[in-house]
Formats: structure tokens, sequence, C-alpha cells
């Protein structure tokens, strides 16, 4: 009995499904790089949207890519080019839809309370990335954000160096008015 289950086993175990990579826009986040997601994005129909110079992510129209969105965001870090963050703008009505979507993707979430009933954060958590869905009351939107943990803390690290430089050169410039 005990040799047919290890049997069993070993064979359950060669057989069974490998936990697949996340992917979006058929390319795998946790390893993207800038180009690669980028030509995948637009290949999916996005748009592009100026913005000013020195952004730490890039912008662009989504209605073409996921209904009910309206903008995209992808963040990467700048000395690699790694992906570390993809979020949508959602209408605040899409809530309810995005989340049954991608519970039958990626099963149920982990709720964590937010300060309203209505601005729970729904988390997933598949191949290193974060995935949350909240409604922000500030935008009036809901957002659908995917998260790449070690490069999101290196980009938000020179975010706020960059942001330390800048008004450190702002207070030079107008320390004799003040």
């Amino acid at each position: 009995m005990s040799r047919q289950l290890a049997i069993a086993c070993l064979l359950a175990c060669l057989y069974a499904p490998a936990v697949a990579a996340l992917e979006l826009f058929g390319v795998d986040l946790a390893a993207a790089g800038r180009q690669q997601l980028r030509k995948a994005v637009l290949r999916a129909g996005a748009v592009p949207e100026p913005q000013g110079d020195g952004q730490l992510f890039e912008r662009y129209a989504s209605a073409k890519l996921l209904d009910g969105s309206h903008t995209l965001y992808l963040g990467f870090t700048p000395d690699s080019g790694r992906f570390a963050f993809l979020e949508y703008e959602l209408r605040p009505d899409y809530t309810a839809w995005m989340r049954a979507k991608l519970a039958a993707k990626y099963g149920e979430p982990q709720l964590d309370a937010g300060t309203f009933i209505s601005d729970e954060l729904h988390l997933w958590r598949v191949d290193g990335i974060e995935i949350h869905l909240r409604r922000d009351f500030d935008c009036y939107c809901s957002r659908l954000t995917y998260l790449a943990g070690e490069p999101l803390a290196g980009l938000r690290e020179q975010h706020r160096a960059r942001i330390t430089d800048e008004r450190q050169r702002s207070l030079g410039r107008q320390s004799s008015a003040y």
C-alpha cells in the first residue's frame, strides 16, 4: 500500500500543473522590462498620453484595453527598467465587475478594511506580484494595481530622493526672498 501511495505522490508531483507566471498583454510581469511591456501595451491598443519631463511612470489612454478603464500607468525602475507597477483607473461602477473577473482568474481575494465599507482593499498575490483593487474617493474612480515589491521600493526611493533634491534646489533659489 505504501509503495502505491509513493508512486501516486510521485506522479502527482510530476504531472501537477505548474504555477503559471502572471502575464498581462502576453508578458510575464515578474520578468518584464520597460521596452517589452511598452511594446505589448501599445500593440494591445493603448494610446500614450503626453506628460511632463522626468516622470517616473508612463501614462496611456486605456479604454481600448479594459472595459471601464480610462487611464493606465506603467512604472519602471529608472536604473534597470524593471517592471515596478501597472495601474488602471476604472470607473467606480466597474469595481464589482472587475472583482468578479479577478476572482474568477486568481481565486478569492484577501480583504483589508478601508476607512469605509465601500473602499475595502481586495488583494491577490500571484507569482510575486500583488494585485490590488480598491475604490479611490479622491479621484471618484477605482484602481486596479499590479505591484512588484522590490522594484517598486527602489522606484519609491528614487522618487523621494528626487523630491528632496528638487526641494533643496527650489529653496536655494528662493532663500533670499523669505
